[in-house]
């Protein structure tokens, strides 16, 4: 499969905005009912939940590390960007059982245009 290749190209993205947003919402949920100190922040280092979002967050810079290495970054940040809010929207919906108004539903859909329209403009 060649990184010239759609699916290469959709798992690679994909793959970047998966690890990268599951492991925001997996920190987050870390630092839920926690008051922000020093402290806090500290124990946190030892909690599954954080070292599991860590782990997570970190595999996703080295896919993005990967992704600018092979696409122009005027290319590769709209459409990574555009799956990461993505992902981290819903995700906050469906997994912390936080609210989102149809305005940012209608941000994902225009995000979604947005990637067909930069994927199909060369």
């Amino acid at each position: 499969m060649g990184k010239d290749t759609l699916i290469f190209k959709v798992l690679l993205f994909l793959s970047y905005g998966l690890s990268s947003g599951l492991g925001l919402l997996i920190l987050k949920t870390s630092m839920r009912g926690t008051e922000l100190t020093i402290e806090s922040l500290l124990n946190q280092f030892y909690t599954i939940n954080f070292i599991g979002g860590f782990i997570l967050y970190a595999i996703g810079f080295i896919i993005w590390m990967i992704i600018l290495s092979i696409y122009d970054l005027s290319q590769a940040f709209p459409i990574a960007m555009s799956i990461f809010f993505s992902i981290t929207t819903l995700g906050s919906y469906f997994y912390l059982k936080e609210s989102i108004s149809i305005i940012q539903i209608g941000g994902i859909c225009i995000c979604f245009i947005g990637i067909l329209l930069i994927n199909f403009s060369r």
